[in-house]
């Protein structure tokens, strides 16, 4: 388990701000929380400084709480922002009307 903890730490650690943001606007989605008020929370308890694993290096440890914290300003000051959409898993292709009409009879 500790070795999990630590591989899912470094990949979030390492993920962009834009790709950080998203991922945090999906946990919240699934929390079924609504998004302002979870950001504010998290903002303020500051509980994810609470995930660092364990024997973490100080730079990696202030790197993620960085990342963490920025992301849930982003979150917080322009949640609208176009970069912050989650693009979908398997956007569906728009039909061409005209490829249906020739299965019409």
């Amino acid at each position: 388990m500790r070795n999990t903890h630590r591989r899912v730490f470094e990949r979030v650690a390492s993920l962009s701000l834009i790709s950080l943001c998203r991922e945090l606007r999906i946990h919240f989605g699934h929390l079924n929380e609504d998004e302002g008020r979870a950001v504010r929370l998290w903002l303020e308890l500051e509980s994810y400084s609470e995930m660092v694993p364990e024997g973490c290096p100080v730079v990696l440890r202030r790197l993620f709480i960085s990342q963490c914290r920025s992301a849930l300003r982003v979150l917080a000051q322009v949640p609208d922002w176009s970069y912050l959409r989650v693009p979908a898993a398997s956007p569906h292709p728009q039909l061409d009307r005209r490829s249906r009409l020739h299965l019409i009879n």
